[in-house]
């Protein structure tokens, strides 16, 4: 986010679009985001081929044992790590929930335009 806050200091309205859009996040809600994106690295995908109109690239949830890692890894012990895993796992369920929804989206305005074009 420094980049991006470095950018519209600098005029970039993308960036500044961007910085505006974001929530601002509250020093406690912070550990969750952060063990969020940082476990979003390792997620997996599920390839979908849909033939002549491409494919589909679907994220699969965190699985929750690496969700309680990240939570042990910071700390967290007994409900407040059942409390962090549920948290990270509900903000993961809707980027999964979001993502599918924009990929169908996508596809079906694909495939309308390819059968407005027959």
């Amino acid at each position: 986010m420094k980049d991006w806050q470095d950018r519209a200091a600098r005029g970039d309205d993308w960036a500044h679009e961007r910085l505006l859009s974001r929530p601002m996040l509250t020093a406690e809600a912070e550990p969750y985001w952060q063990s969020f994106t940082y476990l979003s690295r390792d997620r997996t995908y599920l390839a979908l081929s849909l033939g002549m109109a491409g494919g589909l690239k679907l994220p699969q949830p965190i699985p929750r044992d690496s969700i309680r890692k990240e939570g042990n890894r910071h700390g967290y012990r007994g409900e407040s790590l059942a409390d962090f895993t549920e948290i990270v796992a509900a903000i993961d369920d809707a980027f999964v929930q979001d993502d599918v929804l924009k990929q169908a989206a996508a596809a079906k305005a694909g495939a309308d335009r390819a059968r407005g074009r027959r």
